[in-house]
């Protein structure tokens, strides 16, 4: 790991404090774009394959959650994927490596189980669209979102499949 933290498996207890980091992503850079009406289900996610956190003296600072995708386009596009969600850091642990370190291990474990992983990305999330792109994962298609903007309407999104190998840290 390059950052000033350490990653874990996410623990129940850690929810609470993630919340708090998922409000304060939100309020900074619009992730999620439409702050849920359940933050708690919404960090917790569902389909979980494995979870983790990035912490630095027992704070959680960011999340990554492997998943098994819902029926619909990712699942499509990529078969057989595990789809990487729910990734944010607050900013506490922003410019350190730790987004790149939480890829890296979700990743890890979907090739552990042998799996290729896939996500999401809304385009107007430049920042988390330029990590991306950096640790090499590629466009597949563009499709529309399995969410709903503050608007109603469900955004475009860019679906990317992960590099064939990236070095679990």
């Amino acid at each position: 790991m390059n950052g000033p933290g350490r990653l874990r498996q996410r623990r129940p207890e850690d929810l609470p404090g993630l919340v708090l980091i998922l409000r304060q992503v939100h309020e900074a850079d619009g992730y999620p774009s439409a702050w849920p009406a359940d933050p708690l289900s919404f960090v917790r996610a569902t389909g979980v394959v494995e979870a983790w956190i990035a912490e630095a003296e027992g704070r959680p600072l960011g999340q990554v959650v492997l998943c098994e995708p819902g029926r619909g386009t990712l699942q499509t596009l990529v078969p057989g994927a595990l789809e990487i969600k729910r990734l944010f850091v607050g900013s506490e642990g922003r410019g350190s490596g730790l987004a790149a370190d939480l890829m890296a291990r979700a990743h890890a474990g979907a090739q552990a189980l042998e799996r290729p992983a896939a996500l999401q990305v809304d385009p107007r999330n430049t920042a988390a669209l330029a990590l991306y792109r950096k640790l090499g994962w590629q466009p597949v298609a563009t499709a529309e979102a399995p969410w709903l903007d503050p608007d109603g309407r469900a955004p475009m999104v860019e679906v990317l499949r992960a590099p064939a190998f990236l070095n679990p840290t």
